[in-house]
Order: C-alpha cells, then structure tokens, then sequence
C-alpha cells in the first residue's frame, strides 16, 4: 500500500483527499446559497435544482475532479506497487 512506499505517496492521498473533500464542500456551499434565493426552498437533503447546481464556479468543478482523478491514481498505485 502507499504507507509501504514512502511518505511522497501517502502524502499526496491525504492532499488529494483533503482537496477534494474540501473542493465538495465549498461547491454545496454554493449551490446552497442559491437555492436559498428561492421562496420555497425547504432546505431538504435533494432540494437543489440544476440550475442551482450550476452555480458553482467552473474553476471549483475542475480542482474536485482534478482531487478525485489523482485520488484513483493513487488507489491504483497503491494496488499494483
């Protein structure tokens, strides 16, 4: 596993992860501020629209695919080294 390689794996499967939970965090935020513009937002677990949901900056979109992409990577070179 990554532990067994070195501290240069295991360190970026903590950034990757911290980035892209961090990443998911701010786009909900964002999504969550819009749909409180509306009058009949409940704030239910589904309670977002599309449109809401394109809120979020692409910047944003990018940077948590970027996290989860090298997250997998990682978890492949964990398996296979």
């Amino acid at each position: 596993m990554l532990w067994d390689q070195g501290g240069f794996w295991l360190i970026s499967a903590i950034c990757a992860g911290v980035v892209g939970f961090w990443s998911w965090g701010v786009m909900h935020n964002y999504a969550v501020e819009e749909a409180k513009r509306r009058s009949d937002y409940t704030g239910e677990f589904y309670d977002l629209t599309p449109e809401e949901a394109a809120a979020v900056p692409d910047w944003l979109a990018k940077v948590n695919f970027a996290a989860f992409a090298v997250g997998v990577v990682l978890l492949i070179v964990g398996f296979i080294v």
